[in-house]
């Protein structure tokens, strides 16, 4: 979604894009204004094998090769180092234009700790003409990694206007529709893996259940962890005040996110140095005025503002988890500020259109300087 919304905001006609074939996706492009390539990107069923995804960078570039060639590109940008930055380091050498990689965070921090994989990544990015990072602690990791930080540009995510536009309405009649009425609403929405910490939410309950007894957490969303979480709540005795609801379209939320009193995603950062590269759902939470709770590691420090659109917690503590969200529960002066600083910082600095003209501010930049050599 990230790069869709970019580009459906660069100016028309200043940007083609190539993808990957998805079900449904002829009735998609044709209502887009801008021109989508679409691929079938194959890899060899055979994963144990290191040259399982010879053929996915072969197609990528025998496409990429004639897209460039029949459209005449002047940038190549990349949605990530490997495979595509790998394609588009190759692309610029043939074609003698410059390639723009885009950097995450565990598409960086997980694969640099690989022996060959973390080698091609390294040399990719430094011969790239410029990355775009998601957030700063993205941008400081790739500088230590020995990159140039000076051809690193931090281009934060955005939300569509839609989290803006919603309508507030009445959160008791909204509340009462969705099942949830009388109960202090604690939401989650993120895929169920081991670094988004809502086991230390699960944790944490017992705590603020003593102070908040009316309380119901609801986690929204799916993934490897969701069995292992389920059985924590049975352990924990916690069947009466937590609900998972499965994973919802991106506009369902809406309802959620307006009925919540408090957001919570205590990411951590794993052995493996899998992290948070930044935390949209911190925004998407903030745009519905409301306080938020995530972790102190990656890239959240981008998404939460400490103290004044939220808190940041170490997630391997429950009981400062506990203490922070029982403080938002229970004050409500204190909830209020910290979602309405959240939703006007959202207004003034988190929408698609400024994110698209920096990204297209970068390229020119980066155009003019390939020509000048």
């Amino acid at each position: 979604m990230i790069y869709y919304n970019i580009c459906r905001n660069l100016p028309k006609d200043s940007v083609v894009m190539l993808t990957k074939k998805v079900p449904g996706y002829r009735e998609f492009d044709k209502r887009q204004e801008f021109k989508i390539i679409r691929a079938n990107f194959w890899t060899l069923p055979w994963k144990w094998l290191k040259i399982y995804e010879l053929p996915l960078y072969l197609f990528m570039f025998l496409y990429g090769l004639t897209l460039a060639l029949k459209e005449k590109i002047d940038i190549i940008h990349c949605g990530e180092a490997l495979p595509s930055g790998l394609v588009g380091f190759i692309l610029g050498r043939i074609l003698n234009r410059p390639y723009i990689v885009y950097a995450h965070a565990e598409d960086i921090t997980i694969v640099s700790g690989l022996r060959t994989e973390g080698r091609v990544l390294k040399y990719v990015l430094k011969k790239s003409s410029r990355i775009i990072s998601s957030s700063s602690f993205v941008r400081d990791f790739i500088t230590g990694l020995g990159i140039d930080g000076r051809k690193i540009s931090v281009v934060l995510p955005a939300i569509d206007d839609a989290f803006l536009t919603d309508e507030a309405g009445d959160i008791n009649r909204l509340k009462a529709a969705l099942g949830i009425s009388g109960r202090k609403i604690v939401l989650s929405v993120c895929r169920l893996i081991e670094r988004k910490g809502i086991d230390r939410v699960i944790l944490a309950l017992p705590d603020v259940l003593k102070s908040v007894p009316d309380l119901l957490y609801l986690i929204i969303g799916d993934g490897p962890q969701r069995h292992k979480l389920e059985s924590l709540v049975k352990e924990k005795s916690l069947e009466a005040y937590v609900r998972f609801l499965g994973e919802f379209k991106h506009n369902e939320l809406h309802p959620y996110y307006r009925a919540c009193d408090l957001f919570v995603m205590p990411n951590r950062k794993l052995d493996n140095n899998d992290v948070e590269g930044f935390g949209v759902v911190f925004i998407e939470a903030g745009a519905f005025a409301k306080p938020v709770i995530g972790g102190d590691t990656g890239g959240s420090g981008d998404s939460i503002k400490p103290g004044v659109t939220g808190l940041r917690v170490n997630s391997e503590e429950p009981r400062e988890l506990s203490r922070e969200m029982v403080g938002l529960l229970t004050d409500a002066a204190y909830a209020k500020r910290l979602g309405e600083a959240g939703r006007e910082r959202v207004i003034n600095g988190f929408r698609w259109p400024q994110r698209a003209k920096q990204v297209y501010d970068i390229s020119q930049d980066v155009i003019n300087q390939y020509r000048q050599r």
